[in-house]
């Protein structure tokens, strides 16, 4: 699912990161994947931070499904906006118990509600 932001990426980047803070979601680690890219390519790109995020009442009580956790948000720069980008949300997989996927749903919802306030799903936004 992709997000729209309009906003310059640094601005977006705060705005991001407090949505997901006033939705008790918690970055438990950001990967600056524009240094990665210039460290191993020699190529300059700003942007495209990568947003690790836990529910932040439980950051230590998924260690049974850790493989589905942390969710990833992805911000990019996009022209004088920000694009940001999240996993569709998981299907049930009938492998797992629905006690096993039900944090990672409920937490997928979140998300989804916590940027769904600050930003317009690409979908949505009107081609020109």
């Amino acid at each position: 699912m992709t997000y729209l932001l309009p906003e310059p990426f640094d601005t977006a980047l705060r705005t991001v990161r407090r949505a997901l803070a006033d939705s008790d979601l918690d970055v438990v680690e950001v990967l600056d994947l524009s240094r990665t890219i210039e460290g191993m390519l020699g190529v300059n790109m700003h942007g495209c931070t990568v947003l690790c995020v836990l529910p932040a009442a439980a950051r230590h009580a998924y260690a049974a499904i850790a493989g589905l956790f942390p969710l990833h948000v992805v911000i990019a720069p996009r022209g004088r906006h920000a694009e940001i980008h999240i996993l569709e949300s998981l299907q049930h997989d009938e492998a797992l118990p629905p006690d096993v996927m039900s944090p990672v749903i409920a937490t997928q919802a979140r998300l989804v509600q916590a940027l769904d306030r600050i930003a317009m799903r690409e979908s949505e936004c009107a081609v020109v």
